[in-house]
Parts: C-alpha cells; structure tokens; sequence
C-alpha cells in the first residue's frame, strides 16, 4: 500500500502543542475510500480500551469521513436488518435504524441510515464479546459465565448452550470463550482460549490453549491454537483468527486443517467478510499479564492498530485503517452494507438530546 493519507478526529496546525493535538489520529490508504464505494458499504468498529464505537464512510470523498460515539466498554457488535445490537461492560444495546430524523428546527439529519438506542438490557459486568443475531433473538458470549446466552428481560441472561467440560454455570472465565460463528440462522462452532473448568484456567496455556467446538455437537475439533478469535462461516467455508501468530486462517471443519490465507502485523480481533475482501482488526497487546509472551510479538518490530483489507483471492493486504494515536485495541469489526453515510446516536447530550424520530404524520 502506498499514498496513505491522514485524517485526524480535529484539525491541527503545525504549530500545535502536544496537548492541542486530537485525541484520536490515523492514517488511511490512499485506496479505501474508492473500494468501500465500490462494495456500497461502510464500517463499524468498536474498542473498549479507547471506549468509542466508529463508523468510517467513503462518501463522495477521497478521504475516509469518521463517526465516533462513546459507550463504556463496547465490545461486540451485530447488525441485520436495520437493527444493531452492542455489548458494553454491563449491558446490551439494542438499536433500531431510521431515514427520519429530525431536529428541534425540523431539519432532517444528513445521513442515509441512523441507528437509534432503543433499549437495553442490564447484564451485569459478564464480559459480552460476541453478538449474533438468531432468527428473532440475540444471543451472545458471556465471557464470565463461559457460556452461550441470550437477552432477557427477567434474567441477567438466559443460558443457551456452554461446552462440554463447563460444568456448572459461574462466574469465573474458566475457557475465555469469546467467539461465535452463525450460519443459515444458526451457530455453526464457537472459540475459547482453552480446554479448562477451573477459574480462570485458559491464562496456564494461553500461547498453546485455544480450541474451536462444534456447537451442536459440544465436541472439540480443533485443539492447540494461539488465541482463537471471531470465528466465521462465508462462502461455505469456516475461517478463524489465531491472534496469537498474527493468521487469518481458512479452516477444515472436518479435519481441523487450518491455511494461513494472510499473516498480519497486528494481534488480529474482529473480522467481517463483504465480496471477496475480507475486513480485519489489529490490535498492539497492552495487557502483558494476560496476553503477553505471544509469537506475534516476535513476527514484527512493532504491532499496529486499525482494520485491515484482505484480499481472500490473492491472500494480501489492499487497504487499511491504522491508528497512529490514542486508539491501541480493536475489538469487533463489522459491515454496513449499502450504506454511505450511516449515523450512530449516542448519549452525548447535543446528539441525542435534540434528534426526534416522528410519525410520519406528526413530521414538519
């Protein structure tokens, strides 16, 4: 990639200070924008460490315009059908999308899709990572809990399915399970960070640990993996991330053969898939104690934080997003298809205290 190009959340001038610079900078290549309108999509990611939810558009540009909102730890992120779902440190969010919003003036907000916070559900601090939506229900990991769950509006979450070797349901992330891949309307296998019933047992073998599980079967078919993450089946086949070693993998559920399609130089977290691209999030590792002594951290003389494009055809990066200040971890990745210039309302009071969804025969 050449010609990259920066973007910063403010502007700045050459004169500035190091505390009048913005809070988040990063670079994009010059490619990007061109190729997400291409596709007709945009992004969303997320980042606890940094606690912002963006969206990055192409609009009509030849820079990348980006939307941040601030949720508290938001982790996982779902979208379908217009709605969205967000996990944060103790709850899940539930947005509904509109076309209609207005101001206090009867202005129609400038976006071709907002997504609006609706409801939420209290969990409780259960460390949401992965959301899927299931048919008309959103179930999610419950990290804390090793288990698959669902929303409740009784129960800090109902149980739905946890692995074999999880006896009992409590809190004390005894496998770090933490993904979730959903095909036809049902999950087809889920990640963990290790084979344990014990509290926190995965941290004793976490370069060598991690395992994939059927979810119908509750059987491990894929063992001694470097902290698997954002499991997914597209196009028929199931890919995974092994963060540990920096790989997007291709992966044979029958065999458990894994292909490196791609190695990156980032701790990889978050993955989505749109044509024949696929989109990954990188991550610096800050947190030594618990994810310190990887492979990864050998590969490259120093890791990078954004989203990165690969192409699946050819196995090699054709774009990326890279954090060069105040964001060091990415979460979750996903698409928002057909959409242009998407719009998050957050709880900052002048965004959200003055945008009305209005009946349509109530509108100015």
């Amino acid at each position: 990639m050449v010609n990259e190009q920066r973007k910063d959340e403010s502007s700045t001038d050459e004169q500035s200070t190091e505390a009048d610079k913005p809070a988040v900078e990063y670079l994009h290549s010059a490619e990007l924008p061109e190729l997400l309108r291409s596709l007709g999509i945009s992004l969303a990611v997320t980042t606890y460490q940094a606690q912002r939810v963006f969206t990055f558009a192409a609009g009509n540009s030849d820079r990348l315009s980006m939307l941040m909102r601030i949720f508290e730890r938001p982790t996982g992120l779902a979208v379908s059908g217009g709605r969205m779902a967000l996990g944060t440190k103790r709850q899940l969010w539930v947005f509904e999308s509109s076309s209609e919003i207005y101001d206090e003036e009867g202005t129609k907000l400038h976006a071709d899709l907002t997504f609006v916070p609706r409801s939420s559900y209290v969990t409780g601090d259960v460390a949401i990572h992965e959301i899927a939506f299931i048919g008309d229900e959103i179930h999610f990991v419950n990290t804390r809990f090793s288990c698959i769950s669902r929303i409740s509006s009784k129960w800090s979450f109902e149980e739905v399915w946890r692995p074999k070797f999880i006896t009992e349901l409590a809190a004390e992330d005894r496998c770090h399970l933490n993904g979730i891949a959903v095909a036809g309307g049902k999950v087809q296998f889920v990640s963990a960070l290790g084979r344990t019933n014990e509290a926190r047992g995965w941290r004793e073998n976490k370069a060598n640990g991690g395992v994939l599980i059927h979810y119908e079967s509750g059987e491990v078919f894929a063992a001694e993996l470097s902290m698997p993450h954002s499991p997914r089946i597209y196009g028929g086949r199931a890919w995974v991330l092994e963060s540990g070693v920096g790989e997007l993998q291709l992966l044979d559920p029958a065999s458990a053969v894994r292909q490196t399609v791609c190695r990156l130089p980032g701790y990889p977290r978050g993955l989505a898939f749109y044509g024949q691209y696929a989109f990954v999030g990188l991550s610096k590792i800050r947190e030594k104690n618990m994810f310190g002594g990887l492979k990864i951290e050998t590969l490259f003389p120093e890791l990078q934080c954004g989203v990165m494009v690969v192409d699946l055809q050819r196995g090699v990066v054709v774009g990326a997003i890279t954090f060069t200040r105040g964001i060091e971890e990415i979460f979750d990745v996903q698409i928002l298809p057909g959409l242009r210039e998407p719009h998050i309302v957050g709880f900052e009071e002048e965004t959200v205290n003055g945008l009305f969804i209005l009946r349509p025969d109530r509108r100015p």
